[in-house]
């Protein structure tokens, strides 16, 4: 009886510590397999993704619009996700070793004592939007950002317990300064 209240305390203890554990676990490994995908699908583009905005100019060569080539845009996106989603797929299990002083709690004992392993099994989805920015630059320079912002919901699966983690991050794609008198209604979104 008394081995059965044990291992409830103990269980009790450990609980909330491993949930913890294993999302800040999940949030970091996604957050370094977006980063990764991305860069890498970024560096292997054959057209800068500043190639996606193009500025239109009056005859007088003022600015009359910006517009960006939502093909293009649709199709990094494209490549992106499955990049990510990819990475994702070949990080499906996190082996750790815990110290079980951590485990149990309290400052006297966290990071003590023999490491208890636990491996985590990764699952995920993902999304993923544009998002338009413009901000001052300087005198007469407007800068026109355009970022894809991409949200991810990792579950994890340990020990027949389930849980989530949200991570969102913003990529920076394309960036342009645009020099001169900047109209009011400036950014459209067209196809080519």
């Amino acid at each position: 009886m008394i081995l059965i209240l044990a291992a409830f305390w103990v269980n009790s203890r450990l609980e909330p510590v491993v949930e913890d554990l294993t999302a800040n676990e999940a949030r970091a490994r996604a957050v370094q397999v977006i980063s990764a995908a991305v860069e890498e699908s970024l560096a292997g583009q054959d057209q800068p993704a500043a190639s996606m905005v193009d500025i239109q100019y009056k005859e007088t060569g003022e600015i009359a619009s910006l517009s960006t080539d939502m093909a293009e845009m649709n199709s990094l996106k494209a490549s992106l996700l499955a990049d990510v989603q990819e990475e994702l797929g070949e990080s499906v299990h996190i082996d750790l070793g815990v110290p079980i002083g951590t485990l149990l709690g309290g400052g006297l004992l966290h990071g003590r004592g023999p490491e208890v392993p636990l491996r985590i099994t990764l699952s995920g989805n993902i999304e993923a939007d544009f998002e338009s920015e413009f901000t001052s630059a300087g005198i007469n320079q407007t800068q026109h950002i355009v970022n894809l912002r991409i949200r991810t919901t990792i579950y994890t699966f340990l020990a027949g317990k389930q849980g989530s983690a949200e991570v969102e991050t913003t990529v920076p794609v394309a960036e342009t300064v645009i020099v001169g008198e900047v109209p009011q209604m400036m950014a459209s979104l067209q196809s080519k």
